[in-house]
Parts: C-alpha cells; sequence; structure tokens
C-alpha cells in the first residue's frame, strides 16, 4: 500500500515534478489550492510520487525504475481508482517524464492522446487584451461574484456545478481566484475562471452555452480574464485536447506566444 502525504508535507514532492511545469494543478495542490492527495514511495524522503487532483486527473513523477512502488501502484488503480466511475469514464494520467510515458502502459491498460498547452508569461503578454472583449449589444460581461452565484439566472447551474468540480466549495473559489461571465437578460450565457491557482501561476476553465455558441464570447470572456491575470502577475495556461480546435483558436486568437503538445496515458473506468 502506497503511504499516503499529509497536505503539510506536499512540499517535499516539488523536487520530484519540475517535469509537469506545464500542468499548473500540480503547484496548486501542492500549495493547497486544489484538492488533491499524494502519495509516495517513502515519506520522509519521497524518490516516486503519484498525484490524485480532486476532478479525477493523475501525475506520475520521480523514480520511475522503483519496483515496489510500481507494483502498489498498480494495484491502487485496479482495486480503487478504475472501480470508482462508470464505464462511460475516461481518466488519464499525465506522465512526469518520456520515461514514465514507457512505465505507465505496464501498470495500468492505456492508450496515448495528445494536449496542448498554450503558455503565457505576464512579460510576454500582447497590449490591449482588454480591448479584445467585444460583444454584440444586448450582453453584459461582469465578474463572478457571491451574488451573481445565488442569482436565479438561468443557466447558473451550469457554474455552479464547474465551481463544485473544481474546488472544495464555492467559498475556496472566492477565497483564492477569480472570474468572468457574460449574461444576456435573465441567461447566463459565457464564463471564464482562474483555475489552479498557485505563486504566480494559474489555469483557465471556459464554457459557452450551446444556444450562445459561435457569437465571440468566449473570445470576449477570456480576453477580459487573461487581461486580468497577467496583470496580476499570472503566468497563464491554456489547456486543450489537440484535437479541440475551437478551444485553440481562441487561445491563438488571445496571442499566446508559447504553444507545447505532449502526450496523457487516457485509461477506461470499469466500474459495477
Amino acid at each position: 500500500m502506497l503511504p499516503e502525504l499529509d497536505q503539510s508535507q506536499f512540499a517535499t514532492i516539488r523536487p520530484l515534478v519540475s517535469g509537469l511545469a506545464h500542468r499548473p494543478a500540480v503547484e496548486a495542490v501542492i500549495a493547497g489550492t486544489c484538492a488533491g492527495r499524494v502519495f509516495v514511495d517513502n515519506l520522509a524522503q519521497p524518490n516516486s510520487c503519484f498525484i490524485w487532483e480532486r476532478p479525477g486527473i493523475y501525475y506520475v513523477a520521480g523514480r520511475e525504475t522503483n519496483e515496489e512502488f510500481n507494483s502498489d501502484l498498480s494495484a491502487l488503480f485496479t482495486t480503487a481508482i478504475i472501480p470508482s466511475k462508470p464505464e462511460a469514464y475516461w481518466g488519464y494520467i499525465c506522465p512526469g517524464s518520456s520515461a514514465w510515458g514507457q512505465v505507465i502502459p505496464s501498470l495500468v491498460p492505456t492508450r496515448t492522446h495528445k494536449r496542448t498547452c498554450f503558455v503565457m508569461p505576464p512579460a510576454e503578454a500582447p497590449a490591449g487584451l482588454d480591448a479584445r472583449a467585444v460583444v454584440h449589444r444586448g450582453f453584459r460581461i461582469q465578474p463572478v461574484t457571491e451574488d451573481l452565484l445565488t442569482s436565479s439566472l438561468v443557466n447558473i447551474e451550469g457554474l455552479r456545478a464547474e465551481l463544485n468540480h473544481m474546488w472544495v466549495s464555492p467559498a475556496a473559489f472566492f477565497r483564492w481566484s477569480f472570474g468572468v461571465c457574460i449574461t444576456c437578460g435573465d441567461e447566463l450565457a459565457s464564463w471564464c475562471l482562474a483555475e489552479y491557482i498557485s505563486q504566480g501561476s494559474c489555469g483557465i476553465g471556459i464554457e459557452t452555452v450551446k444556444d450562445f455558441q459561435r457569437q465571440g464570447l468566449a473570445t470576449a470572456a477570456a480576453s477580459v480574464l487573461v487581461g486580468r491575470a497577467v496583470r496580476e502577475g499570472f503566468t497563464v495556461h491554456w489547456d486543450t485536447s489537440s484535437s479541440n480546435q475551437a478551444s485553440q483558436a481562441v487561445a491563438r486568437k488571445l496571442g499566446f506566444p508559447r504553444e507545447l503538445e505532449y502526450e496523457v496515458l487516457s485509461f477506461h473506468y470499469g466500474g459495477s
């Protein structure tokens, strides 16, 4: 059985996860702003680690030739993780090195998929991001607030669901993060949230309700959110599937200067 670190000990794995710098969730888990669990081979001096991020994404880093750790990790997937959701679900594992990318399929049946990460450091942010926040008449751009979250807007349940999925509670979101939304009358049309917050880094969560898509709302909301994030000193990460051309188009339209394609290993849940 893999030993599990207490949250106060999470910083001990930081030297092991440099190969996951493109995934802001890892540092957010270590910092305590994103809920997660961390398992290691040795509590006193970790050499290998496994991070179980709350929304159901997993990371493996450190020494990959640790046979006892690898055996226990395989057992954890078989007995606890894979049976935990209905068969319709897929999860994915982010390897902390190319060597881990070779080892993981021997521990868990997986398929390789590609993801693309766009990165915008504050010093490389294009000028006038907020000026791109143009919406048609009848739409209103506004911050995500506690009052808005408790309102009776049509589609507000989608925003509530995302906050509950990504954060321990809405209170945690309002303590650590910020967001932007676009409304049309009494309907919530689109939202963009800063997620995976840690010191100097954040990710992006974005959604547009189906009936409001293809009207430039995602670009408008994201431009305001990203503009605020870089002004506050955050390096912004925009991560999406390499097959999601629409999401990539928005990131490129906003002028993200850096782009990285990387591989993750997807597995199929098999609960009863």
